[in-house]
């Protein structure tokens, strides 16, 4: 049985210790802010780095992270491609980083994510209370008005819909 170290072993070639390290950095990089977070960032890369030096195997966990890092990183694109993978294996996400994922996605114009999101949120039961419906208003009075978009409206109405479902059933 290996003793458990409270530090992070850059050697280590256990994939717990991994998860561990980046489940941390994680939560401290969710309480931050954008500007608070250069120092953050190096100990990501350092960790990743060790991942990848050591041949470490990615989890459904180590990939969850790795999302969460894309996010703050505010690689939207990448975040959603591995968004999928992670929400295909059920692995749990922060609340925040799903926040940070609905709003990079709203602002960027990517609904794909937003469906994405709602098929997370089906398959983990997330209360989507969280996310602020209101921020999809500009978004829709530019489809409806200025160019017509009848997919990003079906997608809206979609998320919508499920939102309110969410919003009752949570609210007893």
């Amino acid at each position: 049985m290996r003793k458990k170290s409270p530090v992070f072993d850059p050697k280590s070639t256990h994939v717990e210790d991994y998860e561990k390290e980046l489940q941390f950095l994680s939560l401290i990089a969710a309480r931050k802010s954008s500007a608070d977070l250069q120092m953050t960032f190096k100990q990501y890369d350092f960790v990743f780095q060790c991942l990848k030096d050591n041949n470490v195997a990615m989890t459904g966990t180590l990939k969850a992270r790795l999302f969460e890092y894309l996010l703050l990183l505010k690689q939207t694109d990448k975040a959603i491609k591995l968004f999928k993978e992670c929400a295909d294996v059920d692995t749990m996400i922060d609340p925040v980083y799903i926040e940070k994922m609905y709003d990079q996605c709203l602002k960027s114009d990517r609904f794909d994510g937003l469906i994405q999101i709602l098929t997370y949120c089906e398959k983990t039961n997330f209360d989507m209370r969280r996310l602020d419906l209101q921020a999809f208003r500009p978004a829709l009075n530019y489809y409806l008005g200025t160019k017509f978009n009848l997919s990003k409206i079906m997608t809206f109405l979609k998320f919508y819909q499920h939102a309110v479902e969410n919003k009752a059933q949570n609210a007893f």
